[in-house]
């Protein structure tokens, strides 16, 4: 089974800082901490993709900079298959590789400001989710992880609906066998079940902040909203997928000892850094007793 550290940020909104310094700053502590298998970004231009592979690469000489020019993520990794590092391959909106018999995948779906809404992102999200389980049966493999900006609530149909994501916040639904339909009476396709634990992070009480994106919406009025995500297939299912360790980064401290925040005095996104929280997940070997 795969074990995998992820590290997913949209660094975008950081418009008082263009050289997204405080940003790097943070990738750099965390990943000291953390050591991150994987570090998937949003928004985040060239020439800070050269920089933070530079700060991670003082950390440790394994880290490998997957992206491409122009591609939507930028992806870091120290993953390898035999001698060589595994490949990292871009689309339009999603990056992925095939490490271990899972199909990882970075999404960063198209934007809901100013001109979209949840029912129009519904179809974005199907086309894509549609690809995604495509690539996984070229690889005929069952195990997938995607995450990401999805630009959706975890509520909303693009993440629930069938042929959406089809993301539940139950792991007793996410056991389901993928649901089989028809199309044009002779394209079988096989929609699986995803668990998404960000269910358990959005508007939590326990949290320090209550998402990762804060807006004020006059189509859901949440305000706070869990765009950034992690969906598994059933493979991954808590433990495998650990529940104690995914988090909304609201904050660290430094190696020398101090405590950065990254949200302002209103408990939204300090956009110094980000407009944008960045969250960690991690899967892991399950030993049995």
């Amino acid at each position: 089974m795969i074990e995998l550290k992820v590290l997913f940020w949209n660094l975008g909104g950081n418009t008082r800082n263009k050289d997204y310094k405080p940003g790097i700053e943070a990738i750099k502590e965390l990943t000291e901490r953390d050591s991150f298998d994987v570090i998937l970004l949003a928004e985040c231009n060239e020439q800070a993709r050269l920089n933070i592979y530079s700060e991670l690469n003082k950390i440790s000489s394994t880290y490998v900079n997957g992206s491409t020019i122009g591609s939507k993520l930028a992806v870091f990794h120290k993953l390898s298959q035999g001698q060589k590092p595994i490949q990292v391959f871009h689309s339009q909106r999603y990056s992925f590789f095939h490490y271990m018999d899972t199909l990882v995948v970075g999404v960063h779906l198209q934007s809901r400001y100013p001109n979209s809404n949840g029912v129009k992102l519904y179809k974005k999200a199907a086309e894509v989710k549609t690809e995604i389980v495509e690539i996984a049966d070229k690889y005929s493999t069952k195990n997938i992880i995607i995450v990401g900006d999805f630009n959706l609530d975890p509520f909303e149909h693009g993440m629930t609906a069938m042929d959406g994501f089809n993301a539940s916040f139950s792991p007793i639904v996410a056991k389901r066998r993928p649901i089989l339909r028809l199309y044009a009476k002779k394209y079988l396709f096989k929609h699986p079940y995803f668990f998404n634990p960000s269910w358990h992070l959005h508007g939590h009480f326990g949290n320090r902040v209550q998402g990762t994106y804060y807006k004020t919406d006059s189509e859901y009025r949440v305000q706070f909203h869990m765009l950034d995500q992690v969906i598994v297939t059933k493979n991954f299912l808590p433990p495998v997928f650990n529940m104690d360790y995914f988090t909304i980064i609201s904050g660290y401290t430094n190696l020398k000892g101090e405590q950065k925040e990254l949200f302002n005095k209103n408990g939204a996104p300090n956009i110094n850094y980000s407009d944008h929280f960045p969250i960690k997940f991690e899967v892991k070997k399950v030993t049995s007793k």
